[in-house]
């Protein structure tokens, strides 16, 4: 299917989650592998013990019976440790003939791995392909979050060899947690160090710590200082304000969690299995990665997600995420899904919230410019 089509399905499934449950979810985030290199303070899946995965072949006919996926985002553990992540990207590329847009996180500390598995990807050819890197401090700040000494060098390395790669956009995401608060200037410093025309506005992206007892395991972590946080969440939204489709939704991604940390409820209606769902390693499908709900094994549904989808328990587990009877999340994994879904208010938030933009000096530049994500 050419692009554009693609493109005009994707916008008219997102015009749709603005009236009502969606026949079938446009947006799956996926963790193909919970085996994680790294040992992240504010994350224990890397604690998670040794436990089964979803073969290639499973991952075919799950692709094939569920292929209505407009946007598929690969998380993790760490994806680069499969070694068939190319052939992973396969199975979702062919069996998903609406896809727009196939996201990888990773933390980017094997370099030469990581490299190579984008490359081939790459070369399938998917319609938009984004990796984001996780970078959340400078480089000391960095390497005790991420608990290696020489995670911030693999990292930069592993940008830096992307940013070479034909048909990657390559992103930085950094996640305010309360090891890394009032850090954003020092960090942005950092980077230009090694990549000195790093354009903050097109290739740096914000996103908020949460818990979530199924996924990061991290019920016990302490949430970060709320006025520190506040602080951040303004200069994001400074940093990034821009008039694209970025700017909107990042904008009102960061203005919302303001309200979120205010509140402690979620600002939006929930599309967690009303746009999306969450796919973990073994084939246990849950509502999003902060509802510790399993829904069922996908194995049991001959590796039909859709046939799930409209199951009974299924849809009044949808119910309870529209009323909030749930975890009541702002998590950046399914809070553009509620964006998205409430277009009239997001709008207007984003219009009623713009603030002045810094100086081109400040934050500004052409070069190392990445295209960012399509977030639908």
């Amino acid at each position: 299917m050419m692009t554009w089509r693609r493109d005009l399905n994707a916008l008219a499934q997102v015009l749709r989650s603005n009236f009502g449950r969606l026949r079938s979810p446009y947006k799956l985030t996926f963790a193909p592998t919970y085996r994680c290199n790294l040992r992240c303070r504010i994350c224990s899946i890397w604690k998670k013990a040794p436990g089964p995965e979803l073969t290639p072949e499973e991952l075919r006919r799950l692709f094939r019976s569920s292929g209505a996926f407009s946007w598929v985002a690969i998380t993790g553990g760490e994806p680069a440790l499969r070694d068939d992540l190319p052939l992973v990207a396969r199975c979702i590329i062919e069996g998903c003939q609406d896809l727009c847009v196939l996201s990888i996180a990773t933390n980017g500390y094997e370099t030469d791995r990581t490299l190579a598995a984008i490359r081939d990807i790459a070369a399938l050819r998917p319609p938009r392909l984004f990796v984001t890197i996780g970078i959340d401090g400078p480089p000391d700040v960095h390497n005790m979050q991420r608990g290696r000494p020489d995670a911030w060098r693999r990292s930069m390395d592993t940008f830096i060899g992307l940013q070479r790669l034909s048909g990657v956009e390559t992103l930085l995401s950094m996640t305010l947690c309360d090891g890394n608060l009032r850090m954003i200037d020092q960090t942005v410093k950092a980077i230009r160090e090694v990549c000195p025309g790093f354009d903050v506005k097109r290739s740096l992206n914000f996103n908020v710590f949460h818990r979530s007892p199924h996924y990061y395991g991290n019920g016990s972590a302490a949430p970060p200082d709320a006025g520190k946080l506040r602080e951040d969440l303004l200069d994001a939204k400074r940093i990034l304000e821009q008039p694209s489709l970025k700017g909107f939704l990042q904008n009102t991604y960061l203005d919302y969690c303001l309200d979120y940390q205010r509140t402690g409820e979620s600002p939006l209606p929930c599309q967690a299995l009303s746009s999306s769902l969450f796919l973990d390693a073994a084939g246990v499908v849950y509502p999003c990665v902060a509802y510790d709900r399993p829904l069922g094994q996908v194995r049991d549904y001959g590796y039909d997600l859709d046939r799930m989808w409209n199951e009974a328990h299924v849809r009044r587990a949808h119910r309870d995420c529209r009323v909030g009877a749930c975890p009541r999340c702002w998590s950046p994994c399914d809070a553009y899904q509620s964006i998205n879904g409430a277009l009239h208010r997001s709008v207007r938030r984003f219009l009623g919230s713009r603030q002045p933009v810094p100086a081109v000096d400040d934050y500004g530049s052409t070069a190392c410019s990445n295209e960012p994500p399509m977030a639908l």
